[in-house]
């Protein structure tokens, strides 16, 4: 376990320093990492605040990256019906701290991929092979 208030000490020292530069790339990552660390030390509440304030900043310089991991973090994975055969006829991600808020949805259709199966199943297979019955790797 690390030392969490050290380290919220050093990612807010950071933050106000890119915000002083004008760095709105280090700024947002920096605020989805204090989200993270937040998180992490057992502060939800206060990780959704940062979560949704590194959405807001992925979404005003559209890093789809930031904005995915913020939604992961806050959100909700819906599936909806579909295979890999066929493609996902919807696919919502939705994010909201609490109930009280607004809550931001984003949904998508994803195309056929059949080939995915067949690659995990591949995955899992090369995976089983390195680490044995074990969980631990091979030599």
């Amino acid at each position: 376990m690390g030392n969490y208030a050290l380290a919220d000490t050093y990612f807010n020292e950071a933050l106000e320093r890119f915000k002083m530069e004008g760095d709105d790339q280090k700024v947002m990552y920096t605020v989805l990492n204090i989200g993270i660390l937040r998180f992490e030390s057992g502060n939800w509440l206060q990780s959704g605040v940062f979560f949704e304030e590194a959405l807001k900043l992925a979404r005003e310089v559209n890093d789809l990256d930031v904005e995915a991991s913020a939604l992961v973090s806050l959100g909700l994975l819906e599936i909806g019906n579909g295979n890999f055969e066929r493609g996902f006829e919807k696919i919502a991600l939705s994010a909201g701290i609490d109930e009280n808020q607004n809550s931001t949805e984003r949904e998508i259709k994803l195309p056929p991929a059949p080939l995915i199966p067949e690659l995990y199943q591949y995955w899992q297979d090369k995976y089983s092979e390195l680490v044995g019955t074990s969980g631990r790797k091979v030599l």
